[in-house]
């Protein structure tokens, strides 16, 4: 499961084309939302789950960079950047929220 190609539409979502011939289409605000960071990851777990974002800076993208052959890295507006986004978490993603 490796994306062929990685794309920002409407400026809301992330497309992400499979080379299974799946379509994956993520709200940037659920990409955020899961951010896989240690800062992120404990913000979610000290909100009880309820872990949001809010401004439109957090959930504009600046630029995706790939990592290796496994994951991308997302470059938010706000400057952070320090998640990495495995394809398997994004394939998870995307069932989660579904659009």
């Amino acid at each position: 499961m490796i994306p062929t190609k990685i794309k920002i539409e409407d400026k809301d979502f992330l497309i992400i084309e499979w080379d299974d011939n799946a379509v994956s289409k993520i709200k940037l605000s659920d990409v955020r939302r899961e951010c896989p960071c240690a800062y992120c990851a404990k913000e979610r777990e000290s909100d009880d789950g309820k872990f949001e974002v809010y401004t439109s800076e957090q959930i504009t993208v600046k630029e995706i960079n790939p990592v290796g052959t496994y994951a991308i890295n997302i470059v938010w507006n706000d400057n952070h950047n320090t998640g990495f986004y495995e394809y398997s978490l994004l394939k998870t993603i995307s069932k989660k929220y579904p659009v």
